[in-house]
C-alpha cells in the first residue's frame, strides 16, 4: 500500500473548506502531535523526550485510553500539552452512521475532557453530520504523517522525508503507540535535534484558532 507522507493537494479538497492542514507561516515554528494514546508503553517516553527538549506538543488522545490510563493522560496535562478529542473508541467514520461517530465524538466530551481541537481518526471526515462538530471545534490534519506504525517504513525515511519537505507552521503526526514507538523514539530525538538546529521552535496547537 503506497504511502504518502505530505497529504496530496487533490485529497484536500474532499475536506470542508475550514480544516486545519497547518498553521501560519510567518514563523520557524513546527506543531508537533501524537494520535492515539496515551499508552502505558510509550507516553511516558514520549513525556520525557518532550521535557527533554523542553518543548510541548498536541495529543489527539481517544477517550477508552484517557480513562484505561487516567494518571498517564493527567500527566500529559500537567507537563503543559494540549489535548484534543480523537473520539471515544477511535471509530471510522466511513464505517458507521453519522448520528453513531457523533455519539462517539461527543461521549469523549462527555466523559474524558472537554476540548476544542478534535481530529478524526484515521483521517476519515464523515459525509454527513459534520455541522456540530465543526461549529465547536477545529479540526486538525496534518501536514507530514509519520506512518510509524507501519514496520515496513524505516525510522531512517521518516527523517528523511520530514528533513526535506517541512515548512513553517508544519503540523507534524507521530503515534503514542507501542509499535510506533519502537520507530518514533529513533526517528523523533533526530528530528526535534535537527530542527531546533535549524531555528525552529516547537509549540502546542492553541486551542483557539
Amino acid at each position: 500500500m503506497m504511502r504518502f507522507f505530505p497529504v496530496p493537494s487533490a485529497v484536500k479538497l474532499f475536506y470542508p473548506v475550514n480544516t486545519c492542514w497547518e498553521m501560519g507561516q510567518q514563523h520557524k515554528k513546527i506543531y508537533l502531535t501524537f494520535d492515539d494514546g496515551p499508552c502505558e508503553e510509550s507516553t511516558g517516553p514520549i513525556l520525557e523526550l518532550l521535557d527533554r527538549f523542553r518543548i510541548r506538543a498536541t495529543f489527539f488522545c481517544t477517550g477508552m485510553q484517557a480513562l484505561k490510563h487516567s494518571e498517564l493522560f493527567n500527566k500529559i496535562i500537567d507537563c503543559g500539552h494540549t489535548i484534543g478529542n480523537h473520539t471515544f473508541s477511535h471509530k471510522s467514520a466511513w464505517k458507521c452512521t453519522p448520528k453513531g461517530y457523533l455519539e462517539d465524538f461527543e461521549r469523549f466530551e462527555n466523559e474524558v475532557r472537554k476540548t476544542r481541537l478534535f481530529r478524526p481518526p484515521y483521517g476519515h471526515f464523515p459525509l454527513g453530520g459534520t455541522k456540530r462538530i465543526r461549529m465547536s471545534h477545529a479540526v486538525i490534519m496534518w501536514s507530514l504523517m509519520a506512518w510509524d506504525f507501519d514496520p515496513a517504513i524505516r525510522p531512517e525515511k521518516i527523517v528523511e522525508i520530514f528533513s526535506k519537505k517541512t515548512s513553517n507552521g508544519s503540523i507534524w503526526v507521530f503515534h503514542d503507540q507501542e509499535k510506533a514507538w519502537r520507530s518514533g523514539q529513533v526517528a523523533l530525538p533526530k528530528l526535534i535535534e535537527k530542527f531546533l538546529e535549524r531555528g525552529y521552535e516547537f509549540e502546542c496547537i492553541p486551542e483557539k484558532l
